[in-house]
């Protein structure tokens, strides 16, 4: 992984380069996001462990489509991945990340989620953290 600063007018743009072999590189704009992630790919939700795999999922659920997936990562902040740029950046929609009821409800609603798979129970949700939640959807998630 290699580091190259752009400055601009105002502030400097740092992009990190992550590459694999035979494959574009996969840029962060800004910052990196903290792994693992869940990532939602349509009405797909799965969990991404290491930015290889988000690499993985960008070339198997975009790659030849386009588009976007978003990202939530591991300190709750919002990101956007974009397959025409191959380019992760920090999402400038989803400027506050999700509560915990609105990530329970997409994770337990995915199209992705088999049949007998158990639904995350949204009891007692103010005494549990952030971080407890995130851990717990994970188990959940299908690995990409």
């Amino acid at each position: 992984m290699h580091q190259t600063a752009l400055v601009g007018r105002e502030a400097p743009l740092v992009m990190l380069h992550v590459s694999w072999p035979n494959v574009r590189p996969m840029r962060f704009v800004f910052r990196q996001p903290r792994f693992p992630v869940i990532a939602v790919v349509g009405d797909r939700v799965f969990q991404v462990p290491s930015a290889d795999k988000l690499r993985r999922l960008f070339d198997r659920e975009l790659g030849s489509t386009g588009g976007t997936a978003r990202l939530l990562d591991s300190t709750w902040e919002c990101f956007e991945l974009h397959a025409e740029i191959g380019a992760i950046a920090p999402s400038f929609v989803d400027r506050h990340p999700p509560t915990k009821q609105a990530l329970i409800e997409l994770v337990n609603g995915r199209s992705n989620r088999a049949g007998d798979a158990p639904l995350y129970e949204k009891r007692a949700l103010s005494a549990r953290t952030r971080d407890a939640i995130f851990a717990e959807l994970l188990t959940l998630l299908p690995h990409r």
